[in-house]
């Protein structure tokens, strides 16, 4: 996915009106859509899970690093690991999921990775 969706974290902020600029890009792009949310997100989520990747065989030694994202201020926000349902054992070889959910709101999310077979330098 080259044109994939962007999740940036700002430090909490309050206002009443936003003005979003881009500096240095010389507006040579499009948007489709600005969604400010109120809520956790892991910056860069779709990168980090591969979801965009380099587009040449061999990306740079940092293409894969990420700056901290700004802390949390409000902790009920974050995801308790505790309450964390493992349902790997639960899904069969050909993806199919069976499982008695329990009572709740629940968000199910599924990584995987496939070999290509491709080997690159190491960073260093």
């Amino acid at each position: 996915m080259l044109f994939g969706a962007v999740c940036v974290v700002f430090p909490e902020t309050s206002g009443r009106y936003w003005r979003v600029m881009f500096p240095g890009t010389l507006n040579v792009f499009e948007l489709a859509e600005l969604d400010l949310r109120a809520v956790a997100r892991t910056e860069f989520f779709v990168e980090k899970q591969l979801g965009k990747t380099f587009q040449d065989p061999i990306p740079p030694c940092n293409y894969y690093s990420w700056p901290d994202q700004p802390g949390l201020t409000r902790p009920a926000l974050a995801i308790q690991p505790e309450q964390v349902v493992d349902i790997s054992s639960m899904m069969t070889v050909d993806g199919t999921l069976t499982w008695d959910v329990l009572d709740g709101e629940w968000i199910i999310h599924r990584m995987g990775l496939t070999p290509t077979s491709e080997s690159a330098p190491a960073c260093g």
